[in-house]
C-alpha cells in the first residue's frame, strides 16, 4: 500500500476533509488509494503559530492531542498539479516547481495502527 507522511496538523486537516491538497517539491505519478500517514514529529512552532487558524477551521486545536507515527486515514490521490504562483493562497507553500497532489474520498480509520517508516 502506497502512503503519504504529513505533519501535524496537516494529516488530521486532510483526515477531517478540511483540506483536500498536499504540497510536494516532486511530482507524483500514482493515482490511487494512499494511508495517509501523521509524522512520529514534526516542525516545532508550526502548530502553534497555527493555532488560531486550526481553533477557526475544527472549533478547538487540541495539539497534544494528534495521532503521531500512525496511519489515520486512506484517501484517493486523484490528480498531482504543477503549481502556479497564484495557488499559494489557496491551497499552501507555493515554491517554484511545486505539485500540488488532489486527494478524494478520505475515510478515517477507526483505529489507527503504527507504521515505521523507511526511506
Amino acid at each position: 500500500m502506497k502512503a503519504i507522511t504529513l505533519w501535524q496538523p496537516w494529516a488530521s486537516l486532510l483526515a477531517c476533509r478540511v483540506i483536500e491538497y498536499e504540497t510536494r517539491s516532486w511530482a507524483a505519478k500514482y493515482r490511487g488509494p494512499m494511508a495517509i500517514h501523521a509524522a512520529a514529529s514534526g516542525p516545532k512552532n508550526v502548530p502553534y503559530q497555527m493555532s488560531g487558524t486550526i481553533t477557526s477551521i475544527l472549533g478547538a486545536d487540541n495539539q497534544l492531542d494528534y495521532s503521531r507515527g500512525v496511519v489515520i486515514a486512506m484517501a484517493d490521490l486523484v490528480a498531482c498539479h504543477e503549481m502556479e504562483k497564484d495557488d499559494f493562497e489557496n491551497i499552501g507553500f507555493w515554491h517554484s516547481n511545486n505539485g500540488t497532489r488532489k486527494f478524494h474520498a478520505v475515510s478515517e480509520q477507526q483505529e489507527s495502527f503504527f507504521v515505521r517508516t523507511i526511506i
